[in-house]
């Protein structure tokens, strides 16, 4: 059974993260602009022509 020798090392290695997580007093979490691109947002329109470049 191939598959269930795969699966072991990503159950494991999603124990230990569960495991970090559960034991951190905090947790940082960053996206980039792919993460709003990939949801269908776009970079471009009103929302940015109008607002007033800074000096």
């Amino acid at each position: 059974m191939k598959q269930a020798s795969v699966m072991k090392p990503y159950q494991e290695r999603i124990e230990k993260a569960r495991q970090a997580l559960q034991g951190a007093e905090f947790v940082l979490v960053g996206g980039g602009s792919g993460l709003s691109a990939a949801a269908g947002l776009s970079y471009s329109g009103q929302r940015f022509t109008d607002i007033p470049a800074r000096r």
